[in-house]
């Protein structure tokens, strides 16, 4: 299954194990694959994927909908901390995983700050 998921998420992959192509009818999006895409953080690049390649069920949709409302959450928490830390002068570093090359995104559940001091001051700011 593992390499279906990096079939569909990384053009590379798909040009050097063409036979992995799913373009038939037997195919089918399981809760088995979208488990494993979930766990591994590439869910929303594998139905993209799946998409593009012309999979278009009901289940990829609403899971890609799914994914979609999350990456606006995660785009909402990040705008907001930047601006917090920011406006009150607070140096910070945000770590996004990234596989280059691609410009495939590895989307990722949550964010560490990477020094207590940042956590301290951000906890005095919002009391």
């Amino acid at each position: 299954m593992l390499s279906l998921i990096l079939y569909y998420i990384d053009e590379e992959y798909r040009n050097l194990h063409p036979y992995l192509s799913t373009r038939n009818d037997d195919f089918k999006v399981s809760s088995d694959i979208l488990n494993l895409a979930s766990k591994n953080k590439v869910l929303h690049a594998f139905l993209k994927g799946v998409l593009n390649e012309g999979i278009d069920t009901p289940k990829v949709r609403s899971e890609l909908s799914y994914c979609e409302r999350q990456l606006v959450k995660l785009t909402d928490t990040l705008q907001f901390i930047s601006g917090l830390l920011g406006d009150n002068g607070i140096d910070f570093l945000t770590i996004k995983t990234f596989k280059g090359g691609l410009h495939q995104h590895y989307h990722l559940l949550n964010l560490d700050c990477l020094h207590p001091l940042v956590l301290q001051k951000l906890i005095i700011i919002l009391h």
